[in-house]
């Protein structure tokens, strides 16, 4: 139960099953889901809105580097999911099983 942990860094953001939120006990993970997903999206929202408005910018477009762009938001979309304290805790829940 749980699965391994996904690989940070990567542009793809999982959310769920894919970001290793299912519980190693129970097995469950709707909750888990369903108490982050604002956390995320406060995290994750604002910033596709200025990279949106910077692409649709004539002089912001030129100047940006999409793909920098994109790794930070996932970057930071990843620490949302799973800050520093809350893997700790995974870890320490994994080490006991």
């Amino acid at each position: 139960m749980g699965g391994m942990d996904p690989i940070v860094p990567q542009r793809t953001l999982g959310f769920g099953a894919t970001s290793s939120l299912v519980h190693p006990a129970s097995g469950y993970m709707v909750a888990r889901a369903m108490e982050i997903a604002p956390r995320v999206a406060r995290t994750v929202v604002p910033r596709l809105q200025t990279l949106r408005e910077r692409l649709d910018s004539p002089v912001g477009s030129s100047l940006i580097n999409l793909e920098l762009e994109l790794d930070g938001i996932a970057e930071a979309g990843w620490s949302a999911i799973w800050p520093k304290d809350e893997r700790r805790q995974r870890d320490f829940m994994h080490f006991g099983f």
